[in-house]
């Protein structure tokens, strides 16, 4: 059991931190603007590294023929704007559309 205590995850008895609640959008902004890593390796980083990891790359992981259709699309400030998974759009809670 986990709560989110002013932007920190915390087991419920607070008695440690139980791991990070920050979103993937706000990890692929952090990345390219602060840390300053271009955004081609973020994308890199995010997307096709986790599916070979994960052993998914056959299907996920990258934008190709026959793979399943998961996409975000950013604005240029890298808010996010729109979720796409599997082929169908997903809202997304305060993007302006």
């Amino acid at each position: 059991r986990i709560m989110i205590e002013n932007g920190v995850c915390k087991l419920k008895d607070g008695s440690a931190i139980a791991g990070s609640c920050a979103t993937m959008d706000r990890l692929i902004r952090t990345a390219a603007l602060e840390a300053e890593i271009p955004l081609e390796d973020v994308a890199r980083m995010v997307s096709e590294t986790p599916a070979m990891i994960m052993g998914v790359y056959d299907r996920k992981g990258s934008i190709a023929r026959h793979k399943d259709a998961d996409i975000i699309i950013m604005d240029r400030s890298l808010g996010l704007t729109h979720v796409i998974a599997m082929g169908n759009e997903i809202p997304v809670a305060g993007a302006m559309a």
